[in-house]
């Protein structure tokens, strides 16, 4: 089995992941290396911010329902509120480079107990926008 890399990461202010090792792509996806699909030249669902990825992809897609693997009681990684999901999810991209984040080698994997979301994969468009927000910095 392969192991996530997590070294590396800064996070500034409490919120932004701004920096890279000096050996490069030190990428938290499950690869190893800086090779998630990210597509940027796609056509997003909406405009690539973070409340938009947090309230029409995240919250509907892992967080609601009875099935949800991130709501209330699930443990884990909750998708709970906007700010304490940012401070969980931002642990898990690098931005700037979607290529390296575990966020889109989940939502492009279709290898079962890792795909994310479970089951029905996202739409290419909302891929596509998570891919455009954290290509742009993945700021809050």
């Amino acid at each position: 089995m392969r192991k996530l890399a997590f070294a590396g990461l800064i996070i500034a202010g409490g919120a932004t992941l701004v920096g890279l090792s000096a050996s490069g792509c030190s990428s938290p996806n499950k690869s190893g290396s800086c090779k998630a699909p990210a597509p940027t030249d796609c056509a997003q669902l909406y405009d690539p911010t973070y409340e938009q990825v947090f309230t029409r992809t995240l919250q509907p897609t892992c967080a609601a329902g009875g099935a949800s693997c991130h709501g209330a009681g699930k443990g884990g990684f909750l998708i709970d509120n906007i700010d304490d999901t940012y401070s969980r999810i931002s642990t898990r991209l690098v931005a700037s480079k979607p290529e390296c984040s575990e966020v889109v080698d989940r939502t492009y994997s279709t290898e079962t107990g890792y795909a994310m979301p479970p089951g029905a994969q996202l739409s290419e468009a909302e891929r596509c926008s998570i891919v455009k927000w954290i290509a742009a910095g993945a700021k809050r």
